[in-house]
């Protein structure tokens, strides 16, 4: 797994609860992870094809979505994304 495809596109939903137990305070975080970078990036490129093209064939859609995702992915890391100097 890439470092992308672990990347959080949005921040996880996290909770911090103050619990009292023989007179000292303890901190409890409760968190749940965001959407990973790549399963944004399939979910935009799901939705631009589907608004486009209308909604048919759904059998291989969502393979196709997370191949562009991996390509955009690969394309962040290389070297062609960097702006010349």
């Amino acid at each position: 797994m890439t470092e992308g495809e672990r990347a959080a596109a949005f921040p996880g939903v996290g909770q911090t609860t103050f619990v009292s137990q023989d007179g000292r305070s303890q901190v409890v975080a409760n968190y749940a992870p965001g959407m990973t970078l790549r399963q944004w990036y399939a979910g935009m490129a799901l939705q631009g094809l589907v608004t486009r093209n209308g909604a048919t064939g759904f059998e291989n859609l969502a393979a196709w979505a997370f191949q562009q995702a991996d390509a955009m992915l690969e394309y962040e890391i290389s070297d062609a994304s960097r702006p010349a100097a």
